[in-house]
């Protein structure tokens, strides 16, 4: 998540642990869910990268 203002970013993480600690009935971490996220995201682009090459080779 991004933030308009200074610091808001550490208190959307500490909501996004809190939800998904409640959706998956265990207690999180608030870092865990920060690293996660990032991974999610570093697979995401990696996949679309790889998506994009492979529709321009079969071209």
């Amino acid at each position: 998540p991004f933030a308009a203002k200074y610091g808001d970013s550490a208190r959307v993480w500490a909501t996004v642990a809190e939800r998904v600690s409640a959706a998956i009935q265990t207690v999180g971490l608030e870092k865990q869910v920060r690293d996660r996220g990032r991974l999610l995201k570093k697979n995401w682009r990696g996949g679309e990268a790889a998506c994009k090459f492979h529709a321009l080779s079969r071209q």
